[in-house]
C-alpha cells in the first residue's frame, strides 16, 4: 500500500492556503460579523421586550415575535455574503442563487408580517373583548383575514414574476376571467360574505344576544364569513346563512330595557262587584311590593272583558330586566301569590265551561 506522505500534504495545503488566505479571511470575517450582528439584534430586542413588558405590552409582543424572522433574515444575508467570496463561473448558477435568495427573503418577510399582523389583531381583539365590543371584535377578525389573504396574494404574484419569470399581467387577466366564472358559480357564497360585512357594519346584535331572525330564535354564539350560529332554547344549534339574515327582520330581545307581560285572570260570573273590586285591590297590593316591577311605569289593572265563561281582569306589567329566566321566575312568584290571596278571599277562578238548562214543558 502507498504510504501517506505527511510533508507533501502540508506542502500542498500550505501552497493552497497561501494562495487563498485573503478569501478565507473574508469568509470568516463575514460569518463572524453576521453572527455578531444577529446576536446584538437579539439582545436589543430582548432588552426592549423586558423594558416594555408591562408598560407597553403590544410593543413587547411585536418585538418578541419579530426576533425569529429577523434572525432568519440575518442568517440568509450572511450566507449570501459568504457565497460572494466563491467565484461562480456559470451565469445560470449565479442567477438561480440570486433567485433563491430573493425567494427566501420574501417568504421570511411574509411570514414575519403575518405573525406581526396576527399579534396586533389578537391584542386588539382582547382589548375589545374586555371592553365588551363584540361587533368590533368581529370586524377586526374579518379585516385580519382579508389582509392576510391580500398579503399572500401579493407575495405569490411577486415570486411568480421575479423568480419564475411569468407574465403577471396575463395571469391577472386570466384570474379575472376565472374569478368571474367562479363568482357566477358561487354567488351564494359571495352573497354570504357581503352579508357578513353588512351585519358586522350595521351591528344589529352581538354575541350572547337573544335574537329572533325570521322564524328562528335563540342566543347568538358566533358570526362567521358564511353564517350565523344561533343556540336555540331547545338546545340545538341553528346555522343561518348571512345573506338570509341580512334580508330578514331581526328582533333583538336583549337590547330592550323592559319586558312587557300581560296576565289575563278569569273569575266566575257568580262573583259580585265587591269581590271584583277586592280582586283588583289584591292584585295591586301584590304588584306594588315586587322589586322587578318598573316603578316609573306602574302596572295596569282593569276589568277588561265579560267573556262567555268568565269575567276577565287584565294585568299589564313591565319588568325591569332583559333576562327571560329572571322574568319568568318573578312571574311564577306573582302567580303563586295571586293563587294564595284569591283562595283566601274566596274568589273563584273560572275555566271554560258550558251550562245546559233543561226545561220541562209538561
Amino acid at each position: 500500500m502507498p504510504q501517506f506522505n505527511t510533508s507533501h500534504f502540508f506542502q500542498v495545503f500550505g501552497n493552497w492556503f497561501s494562495a487563498h488566505w485573503p478569501r478565507l479571511l473574508a469568509i470568516f470575517a463575514t460569518i463572524a460579523g453576521c453572527l455578531l450582528a444577529i446576536w446584538l439584534m437579539r439582545r436589543i430586542l430582548i432588552s426592549l421586550c423586558n423594558r416594555w413588558g408591562k408598560q407597553k405590552p403590544l410593543l413587547a409582543r411585536l418585538c418578541k415575535n419579530a426576533i425569529r424572522p429577523l434572525t432568519w433574515i440575518g442568517l440568509i444575508c450572511g450566507l449570501r455574503l459568504t457565497l460572494t467570496a466563491f467565484p461562480i463561473p456559470h451565469a445560470g448558477t449565479q442567477l438561480w442563487i440570486e433567485r433563491l435568495f430573493v425567494c427566501g427573503i420574501t417568504l421570511i418577510l411574509a411570514v414575519g408580517l403575518n405573525v406581526l399582523l396576527n399579534t396586533f389583531c389578537r391584542w386588539l381583539i382582547q382589548h375589545e373583548t374586555k371592553s365588551q365590543k363584540s361587533q368590533q371584535v368581529l370586524l377586526t377578525d374579518l379585516i385580519r383575514r382579508c389582509l392576510i389573504a391580500l398579503l399572500w396574494f401579493l407575495i405569490l404574484f411577486f415570486l411568480l414574476q421575479n423568480v419564475c419569470d411569468l407574465n403577471v399581467s396575463a395571469l391577472l387577466a386570466g384570474a379575472g376571467v376565472i374569478g368571474l366564472a367562479l363568482a357566477f358559480a358561487a354567488q351564494n357564497t359571495v352573497a354570504n360574505l357581503f352579508g357578513a360585512v353588512a351585519l358586522i357594519g350595521d351591528a344589529p346584535f352581538k354575541i350572547g344576544d337573544w335574537v329572533k331572525i325570521g322564524d328562528q330564535e335563540g342566543l347568538v354564539e358566533g358570526i362567521g364569513l358564511r353564517s350565523i350560529r344561533l343556540r336555540a332554547f331547545t338546545g340545538e344549534l341553528l346555522i343561518i346563512p348571512n345573506r338570509l339574515a341580512a334580508d330578514a327582520i331581526i328582533s333583538n330581545n336583549s337590547n330592550r330595557k323592559h319586558i312587557r307581560q300581560t296576565i289575563n285572570i278569569g273569575v266566575t260570573y257568580s262573583t259580585p262587584p265587591e269581590k271584583m273590586r277586592q280582586a283588583m285591590d289584591i292584585l295591586k297590593e301584590i304588584l306594588d311590593g315586587r322589586p322587578l316591577c318598573n316603578h316609573l311605569r306602574p302596572p295596569i289593572i282593569v276589568f277588561s272583558e265579560m267573556k262567555d265563561w268568565a269575567l276577565n281582569i287584565m294585568v299589564v306589567i313591565w319588568f325591569d330586566t332583559s333576562d327571560v329566566l329572571q322574568k319568568n321566575t318573578e312571574l311564577s312568584e306573582i302567580h303563586l301569590l295571586i293563587l294564595e290571596r284569591f283562595n283566601k278571599a274566596g274568589i273563584d277562578f273560572a275555566f271554560p265551561s258550558t251550562t245546559t238548562y233543561l226545561v220541562n214543558q209538561q
